[in-house]
This record gives structure tokens, sequence and C-alpha cells, in this order.
């Protein structure tokens, strides 16, 4: 008997979101909130018409309009809701708007230079805004975050108010590599046993044009166990990775959104096994955990131990244009990044301090809209 609040329920990823949860039974209260009235009870009505297929209309379903930059009524909503689970997957404006918006040979020049470090104002301003909010309203429930969770939440960490965790990204690229692992070895999905440690790069590298050997700048780790025996050493070939590149999913909110309904449902259900988990408690990257209702414990390989795995999310995390943290949360952006955004959006910011991250979302949405002025 639980309840779940999700924040940008009206958009792409919380929507899926939405219909994922509306099928388990340990969900009775759907809390739905988002800035769009029209999308937001045509989502609604789609929640409650699969609760109907799957268990029979057992779930209640509350929406109410919100404007999440209004921090008070954020606190108001958390505070009357009183949800088991808080997840936030509102974004002003989306990497994949952010695409269609600029010119294409100013995108390519972005994505491939600038890559996400510098556009982290735009996904870090919501969520600083729910965290804001769950702390005026004197709770500490649960937060799922998705908005970039690799890049958002340790910035969130340095201000003392990390989420539990992330969803999506690495997640996915961990499932992929676990089904076509299980295709090549002929067989079952439950005899395989999959460990990772990587960051957001590498689930935008898979589907980029990069090359293979771009993992040797940005390295990730893995290892595939089938019933018990290491048999990694058959998926490290340069064909195996174009293979699983292939296969990985591209621009598919379903992906991101089952991830978050997992991360949600291991904490209501307080599941103790160990599962692949995206920026559990502000760490920058996505390792392997166990989540409950007491928060998320990372669960270290003997190969690659705490240590070891940080130096190498940091170092990935520079191939999305983020060189690290300060103490206080603020971002530094990479050399090549920061360059890229001033040579091509005139857009200046070499760090992103938490005091300064809505000023500087004002100042990326109204560049991205004169691009698209003058674009037409």
């Amino acid at each position: 008997m639980s309840k779940v609040a999700i924040y940008g329920a009206g958009g792409g990823v919380g929507a899926q979101v939405a219909r994922e949860l509306a099928r388990a039974d340990d969900v009775t209260t759907l809390y739905l909130y988002d800035i769009n009235a029209d999308a937001l009870q045509a989502e609604a009505m789609d929640a409650v018409n699969v609760a109907e297929k799957y268990r029979g209309g057992s779930l209640e379903v509350v929406t109410q309009v919100l404007d999440m930059k209004n921090e008070d009524a954020v606190a108001q909503s958390i505070a009357a809701a009183k949800a088991d689970v808080l997840i936030q997957a509102a974004i002003p404006f989306s990497w994949y708007r952010i695409s269609r918006t600029l010119p294409p040979d100013v995108w390519k020049n972005v994505f491939m230079e600038g890559r996400l470090g510098p556009w982290l104002p735009l996904f870090t301003l919501l969520p600083v805004k729910l965290m804001r909010g769950r702390r005026m309203a004197g709770v500490t429930t649960p937060v799922v975050q998705i908005s970039l969770p690799d890049c958002v939440n340790p910035l969130l960490s340095g201000m003392g108010m990390e989420p539990t965790c992330g969803a999506g990204n690495t997640d996915s690229v961990t499932a992929v590599l676990k089904a076509r692992a299980a295709r090549k070895l002929g067989v079952p999905l439950r005899d395989l046993t999959v460990r990772m440690v990587a960051h957001h790069f590498h689930s935008g590298f898979m589907r980029s044009p990069a090359k293979n050997d771009e993992l040797q700048t940005y390295p990730w780790w893995f290892k595939v166990y089938a019933a018990g025996v290491d048999v990694t050493d058959q998926f490290t070939s340069d064909e195996f990775l174009t293979e699983w590149r292939a296969h990985f999913p591209l621009q598919r909110p379903l992906y991101a959104a089952s991830s978050a309904a997992k991360n949600t449902l291991r904490i209501l259900r307080d599941d103790p096994t160990i599962t692949h988990v995206v920026a559990p408690g502000g760490l920058a990257g996505g390792v392997d955990c166990r989540l409950t209702s007491a928060g998320a414990v990372p669960v270290w390989h003997p190969e690659m131990p705490e240590a070891k795995a940080m130096e190498l999310l940091r170092k990935a995390g520079e191939g999305d244009g983020i060189a690290g943290y300060d103490a206080d949360g603020s971002a530094r952006i990479t050399e090549r990044a920061h360059a890229a955004l001033v040579k091509y959006m005139n857009y200046d910011c070499p760090v992103l301090r938490p005091a300064e991250v809505e000023e500087r979302a004002e100042e990326l949405v109204a560049k991205l809209n004169e691009a698209a002025r003058v674009a037409a």
C-alpha cells in the first residue's frame, strides 16, 4: 500500500514511468504533477487505463498542475501527498529538444565538442527545485532523480541534498550487454550476471558516431558471469562492441522509465538483491548496489574497489564535458567543452556554481530560442 509522486508526469519519460508503475500492485496511489494541464490529464488517463487492465482498477491517480520553479508550491505538494517515493522527471529543455532546435551543423559541433557539461543548468534547475522543496517540507522521502543523474546528482550532493539515486543510462547499457551475451552464449538470461561501472557518457557513446577506441580515453569496466563462471573475455572484442552498440536503444523513453520504475519498486519492497544503479547517493556514474528504503549501498567488486571506480568515473565524466566537482557542488566544465559553447553559442560558463543554476538556465534557453529564430 504505497504512494508514489511523479514530477514532470506530462513529459515523455515521466508519463512512461507512470504507466510502468500503474501495473505494479505495490503502488496504490500515483500523484502526478506537471505544468502542462492537457498533457497531465492525458497521461493520468493512460495510467488509469493501464491499472484497469492489469489490476482491476485498484489504483488512485491524483493530478495537480504545478510550476516546479515555485519552490513553495513544490514543498506544499510534497507535504500534502506524503508519498513513499518521489520521482523527478521534469526537464525545462530536454537534450532531444536541443538537438531539434539548433541548426544541424551547429548541433553536430556542439554534440561532438561540447558534449553535455555546458548544458548542465537546463538539467539541474528543476531537480534543485524539487530537492529544496523536499527540504522545506521537512521530509526525507527517497528520491529517484532522472534528469541526467550522473552529472546532476553530484552537484546536488555538494549542495547537501543528494537524491537516493537516478535511473536509465548505464542501467540500459548493462541490460543490453546481458541480452546480447545471453544470445551469444545460447543460455537463458537468468543464468547471467553482469557487473558494471560506467558513466552517462557511455550510454551516449553507444549510438554516437564515435569510434570504439574512444573507450581507451574514457573507460568503463564490466564483468560477465555465466552460472557463476567468469566469461568476460568472450565480450571484449571490437566486433562484439560494435554489435552491442548497434542494439542499444536510441531516444526511447521506455528504457529510462523502466529503470526508474525498477528502482522505485526496489525501494518500496526493501529488495536487497544487487542491481545496477545510476548515481546512487550523488555518485557520478552507475555502479552495482543494494537499493532499499534506507538508501543505496554500492557493492564493489574485488577487481574494481571504490577508489579505482571513482577515478574511472571521473575520467569518463570528462567525455561528457565535466572535469569534476568542487566540494560545494560546483561543476567544472572541460576546456574543450567550454570553448565549444563559447564558439558556437556565445555561452561562457567554465564553472557552474549552484547559486547560478537558474540564471544560467535562463541564459541557455534564450540562446537556444535565438538560434531557432535565426535558423527559421
